[in-house]
């Protein structure tokens, strides 16, 4: 199975975002980038369009949507292999589809809703539920602004490096593949990777003021810092 970055697009901002971002990290990781497009058959928005007017198709939006940001991407991104593809089906149902054969699959927060029923923010909620691969959400801000405007070589390369990776770790349910994901996005973009994981004193010490004692704290924060660190000792030797 070929490995692909992949970024379902609909034009709107957000998806316009999550495409830059996926450009991205298929450079990054020497990738090619597939953007794809879902359309449903049935759109409820078209019902409403005057007869009279010349509405464009769905299927002209579909084909105009990929096209044109592969265009964009390609003066953006030169040297990036990119693809197109316009899948007809329920945006969740391609989605998860296509999450099956992605390297890393990205989605914009928002989408424009029924005029192209693709990537409202609960579809990108249920991909996030059931995709096989790790998911990217992009909102569209000032990091976009900064981020994604042509520039230097140079810049680019010290905007990457100076980006952190957050990992956000339950050490009472660490998992591998998320483990080795955040490693490994920190080691392609040569940046820090900052792990975090949050404690708390079981609710039984309110009930008993001389177990809140600095030195029982202290002692269950010591023993949850060996934790981590033994989580990660693994990881650390894989990415040194």
């Amino acid at each position: 199975m070929s490995r692909t970055v992949i970024a379902g697009i609909d034009g709107s901002p957000a998806s316009l975002a999550a495409a830059e971002w996926a450009a991205r990290e298929a450079r990054r990781r020497r990738l090619p980038l597939k953007l794809l497009h879902a359309m449903e058959e049935w759109i409820p928005s078209y019902g409403y369009a005057s007869q009279t007017e010349a509405t464009p198709s769905p299927q002209y939006w579909g084909e105009r949507i990929p096209r044109e940001v592969a265009l964009q991407l390609t003066e953006r991104h030169p040297g990036l292999k990119i693809t197109t593809e316009q899948v007809e089906g329920r945006p969740l149902t391609v989605l998860v589809a296509a999450a099956q054969e992605a390297e890393v699959l990205v989605l914009g927060s928002r989408g424009l809703g029924a005029m192209t029923g693709f990537l409202v923010g609960s579809v990108s909620q249920a991909v996030l539920a059931h995709a096989e691969c790790p998911v990217v959400v992009v909102r569209p801000g000032a990091w976009l602004d900064a981020d994604c405007l042509p520039v230097s070589g140079s810049d680019r390369a010290r905007r990457e490096v100076d980006r952190s990776v957050v990992l956000g770790l339950d050490l009472s349910h660490p998992s591998a593949e998320l483990l080795d994901h955040a490693f490994d996005a920190a080691a392609v973009r040569r940046a820090p990777l900052h792990v975090i994981h949050r404690w708390s004193m079981p609710p039984a010490f309110a009930f008993d003021p001389a177990l809140l004692a600095p030195e029982v704290r202290d002692g269950m924060a010591t023993s949850s810092a060996t934790a981590l660190a033994d989580e990660l000792r693994p990881w650390r030797d894989k990415y040194p």
